[in-house]
């Protein structure tokens, strides 16, 4: 049988919920907009960067204080990637507004990267906890330039790229992409290496893994083995890398991973007319490649807007026609810079051709 609903007891329930109710539909509104007005965000880092051999620059949105006790530092050995015990002391030299700066109590290293721990907050509380990662300074970036490359490659002839050194530095901390420095399909950062005007580095980009494939950074420059290497030459062979783009690709040196740009070149096959799309690239991302090369001042265009005309013309390289700078030339940072040297015509570790392969 069905219990009785008590209909009395129900409405005495239901009475003082409804007068509450209706108390508060009928107060006056309480004004929001302080509170909607009172900054609740934690505060944003937007750049990190090293200001001089000692300090570290942090870029926030708003002013900060860095919190008592909170800085910590860790060093890592790029050539191994594994933690570096002898990490340096670090202090606050600046905060209180939106860059803050820190002071290492010895010059880093370059190519040393270092990762920062820290937390700040703002004026009202909110606060952000932060790992930020920087390269030793580099006060001797030499001047290179990308001198010769394939990218179509043959069985014994990999994928690889010239540097020609033009002025005697340390290559600590310079970056080179397959790409560009906020998009790249590989990257590799220097350590410490000392280097001569006049110097050759051969970029492979397909190491097959095997053990005489050994990166010179030292002086001794006959250490390595491998498919191109050269005795008179700098070998540096690109761990993990699969390869150079055969047809449309970019390949840029940049004073650091978030620096300037050193050299630059970009290659295709394509026209303005190979399709609507892309403005004729073949693909976005090599669009935003060939954009940002531009922006940087890396590249140098005709018109307005970036055209695949702009770009080094591929179709006649092979595994032996090499892209070559014409020796002593000017370099532009544009596509008159190269042509395609004759069939066994590549010159790897030694000055480039002048001859020019006819199509």
């Amino acid at each position: 049988m069905m219990p009785r609903i008590n209909r009395f007891r129900q409405r005495s329930v239901l009475a003082p919920a409804l007068c509450a109710l209706l108390a508060v539909a009928c107060s006056p509104p309480r004004d929001l907009r302080p509170d909607l007005n009172r900054d609740v965000w934690p505060p944003r880092l937007f750049s990190v960067a090293m200001a001089t051999p000692q300090e570290l620059t942090l870029e926030f949105d708003k002013p900060v204080t860095v919190v008592v006790d909170s800085l910590a530092v860790e060093l890592f050995d790029e050539t191994s990637d594994e933690q570096d015990d002898d990490s340096p002391g670090i202090r606050v030299a600046r905060d209180g507004e939106s860059e803050v700066r820190l002071a290492f109590d010895q010059p880093t290293r370059p190519g040393v990267r270092y990762s920062v721990g820290a937390a700040v907050e703002d004026s009202r509380g909110n606060s952000l906890q932060l790992v930020a990662f920087a390269y030793g300074y580099n006060d001797r970036v030499p001047r290179l330039q990308i001198n010769e490359f394939i990218t179509r490659r043959s069985a014994n002839h990999p994928e690889m790229a010239e540097v020609l050194v033009l002025s005697d530095g340390n290559l600590g901390g310079i970056t080179v992409t397959n790409g560009t420095k906020s998009d790249y399909t590989d990257r590799f950062i220097f350590p410490s290496v000392e280097v001569r005007a006049g110097e050759f580095m051969l970029l492979h980009f397909r190491p097959e893994g095997a053990e005489h494939e050994i990166s010179e950074f030292g002086t001794e420059l006959d250490l390595s083995g491998g498919l191109n290497a050269q005795d008179h030459a700098r070998d540096i062979w690109i761990p993990g890398a699969a390869g150079l783009p055969g047809n449309n690709g970019v390949l840029a040196i940049w004073e650091h991973p978030a620096g300037h740009p050193i050299d630059a070149v970009a290659w295709t096959n394509r026209t303005s007319a190979s399709d609507e799309r892309y403005r004729g690239f073949g693909s976005s991302r090599m669009e935003r490649w060939v954009d940002e090369l531009v922006d940087a001042g890396a590249w140098v265009i005709e018109g307005l807007s970036p055209r695949p005309e702009d770009l080094i013309w591929i179709d006649y390289s092979t595994a032996t026609r090499s892209m070559n700078r014409s020796p002593g030339a000017a370099n532009t940072r544009s596509a008159s810079d190269w042509h395609t040297a004759p069939t066994r015509g590549s010159s790897w570790g030694e000055e480039n051709t002048t001859e020019v392969h006819t199509p």
